[in-house]
């Protein structure tokens, strides 16, 4: 029995070595050989953060509406790593973002040495939040598609360029994606370990952190644990009062995680609550209601504003891969009434709750005037895993098929 547990113990481990490592290293490749135009900027807040916390300032510690903390707080982490002397040596908080490279260098300091110390610690972020999604998803729907997941995940262009910068939109698509797998596994458990729904609390207010496009996780666990309610009514005929009572009971308690962790994190938050969130909701309303303030280049266009409704359906055609495309196609069988053994009843609840997450996030961000591609990263790691199971669906088929299709080509032969 010891040995068993021990074999399963390794092969754990070994996994968990393996799926880290093919996250992280083609994200931390070359990391020192480019500058994106908004991570000097993000260098220079993750200053002005560092600053503001020695010195106790804690309504400096708010650097922008996105809000951006859980960046700042790595990019402190860059500077101690790589520069712990930035607050003696800083001439104090810095008010345009094209200073940082001046200062650096006046204190023979290299940007790109602690831009890249940054990227570094993002990278590690980012494969910690997908290693945990992983064993998440296993518990779900099997370890075998969830390998499937996290390989298409791993190496998706569009979503491993921007999760190995020192911006936000990388590290925002991975925690969002983390809460709502925890949250589902928290449904999913027979006896509703508070443990996990309080894990995808903690997470959800660390996306809160990140980008304001988070708190539609609130709305969405919302309406998971309203699916379930109604779910339970329609096989038993009414809806037991307690079960009314543990779903209210569920969402306040993620509710409050995500708040203690969002307030505890950011310390503009402990002088003045009302100001920081109206300052985060005004701006995010700014952006819903007016455009860019540059021109955008889309379907052939130069547009001043809002460059359409079509932008993130035609943008998403052309940043992920035929191979996910496919694999989202190879899910739609499992959806008919006569091809329900197509996928397991675990794999189709999956696979409906990340369509649904993904459609309702697609058309939240495309009511805004203000667009850009890497918007809807948080798209991207959603649509990866259920185009891995529609893989992982057509391959069992095949296998189950094996011998009839073999009997077939080799008579056709």
């Amino acid at each position: 029995m010891r040995s068993v547990r021990r074999q399963a113990i390794w092969i754990e481990g070994v996994t968990s070595v393996l799926v880290f490592l093919a996250i992280w290293l083609p994200r931390t490749l070359a990391l020192d050989r480019f500058v994106t135009a908004d991570e000097p900027k993000w260098l220079a807040r993750s200053g002005n953060f560092y600053l503001a916390l020695s010195k106790r300032d804690w309504a400096g510690t708010f650097t922008r509406e996105h809000p951006g903390v859980t960046i700042t707080w790595l990019g402190m982490l860059g500077y101690l790593w790589r520069y712990p002397h930035y607050i003696e040596e800083a001439p104090g908080r810095l008010t345009d973002a094209s200073q940082i490279e001046l200062v650096l260098r006046q204190h023979g300091r290299q940007p790109m040495e602690l831009l890249w110390a940054g990227r570094v610690l993002i990278a590690l972020a980012v494969s910690i939040v997908l290693l945990a999604a992983f064993w998440g998803v296993s518990r779900l729907v099997g370890r075998k598609s969830a390998l499937v997941g996290m390989g298409l995940m791993a190496f998706d262009p569009f979503f491993l360029g921007l999760s190995r910068l020192f911006h936000l939109d990388g590290l925002l698509s991975s925690l969002m994606f983390l809460s709502i797998i925890l949250f589902l596994n928290y449904l999913e458990e027979e006896s509703r370990h508070r443990k996990t729904l309080v894990l995808s609390g903690v997470v959800a207010g660390l996306a809160w952190l990140t980008k304001s496009p988070a708190f539609f996780l609130l709305p969405f666990v919302v309406l998971l644990t309203t699916a379930v309610l109604v779910v339970r009514w329609r096989q038993e005929g009414k809806l037991p009062r307690f079960e009314f009572k543990r779903s209210l009971e569920t969402v306040g308690l993620w509710c409050l995680v995500a708040g203690v962790v969002f307030v505890t994190l950011f310390p503009a938050m402990w002088v003045n609550p009302l100001g920081v969130l109206s300052r985060i909701f005004a701006e995010a309303e700014t952006y819903a209601a007016e455009g860019h303030s540059t021109v955008v280049f889309f379907h052939g266009v130069i547009t001043l504003g809002d460059p359409g409704r079509r932008f993130y359906w035609v943008n998403y055609l052309w940043r992920t891969t035929p191979l996910v495309l496919l694999g989202l196609l190879l899910v739609l069988p499992g959806f008919l009434p006569k091809l329900r053994g197509w996928m397991t009843k675990e794999e189709r609840r999956l696979s409906a709750t990340l369509l649904l997450f993904a459609a309702l996030f697609a058309i939240l961000i495309t009511l805004g005037a203000k667009k850009f591609d890497r918007y809807m990263l948080p798209l991207f790691p959603a649509l990866d895993l259920v185009a891995a199971l529609g893989w992982v669906a057509a391959a069992r088929w095949l296998w189950g098929r094996r011998l009839a299709l073999w009997r077939h080509f080799g008579c056709a032969l």
